[in-house]
């Protein structure tokens, strides 16, 4: 069974640099053991929301 997490990022992402950042903590966390598909959701200042749908690797 494919386990969905979905991560809240409470900010826009200005580059892929901040998404891979993001992406590595979620890696690292928990929660994300055993997810294979991840939503990142993203809230920016000025009211708009961004939704990313990421493969994320599963822990060895």
């Amino acid at each position: 069974m494919d386990w969905k997490t979905t991560f809240f990022v409470p900010k826009q992402l200005n580059n892929s640099s901040e998404l891979e950042e993001i992406l590595l903590q979620i890696n690292e966390s928990s929660e994300a053991a055993a997810a294979q598909l991840v939503d990142v959701i993203t809230f920016a200042k000025d009211g708009t929301i961004g939704l990313a749908n990421l493969q994320v690797a599963p822990a060895s």
